[in-house]
């Protein structure tokens, strides 16, 4: 289940030696259309600026698995970016939606992006 995935946004890169109270965000999302799923994962700075926005998608899973894959991607792409530390927060039904609404809009209009998937 490779695919490519699309940064969407990119501001400016994260510097080397943040201060340690400089906790990136990533907010996660998935969306399921058919038997394809976009996952999303959105960057912010400590003070809420989107620093970074990412989608791509995948094929047959289902709304658990997509969201957990989504989660898996962020701490991936955490690790590529060389974000220090992260919180990682997704709107499974377990957490209100509104806290996420970035990553799910993205994720809702990636089938309708034409994205090079």
């Amino acid at each position: 289940m490779r695919a490519e995935a699309f940064q969407v946004l990119r501001r400016k890169p994260v510097q080397k030696g943040m201060a340690v109270d400089d906790v990136i965000k990533l907010n996660v999302d998935a969306a399921i259309v058919s038997n394809r799923a976009a996952i999303a994962v959105v960057a912010r700075n400590s003070k809420g600026i989107i620093l970074n926005a990412w989608v791509k998608e995948l094929m047959n899973l289902d709304s658990l698995v997509a969201e957990a894959s989504a989660i898996l991607w962020a701490m991936e792409l955490a690790t590529v970016e060389g974000f220090g530390k992260v919180t990682i927060e997704s709107d499974a039904k377990w957490f209100r939606r509104d806290v996420n609404l970035a990553a799910h809009a993205l994720a809702k209009v990636a089938f309708s992006l034409r994205l090079p998937f």
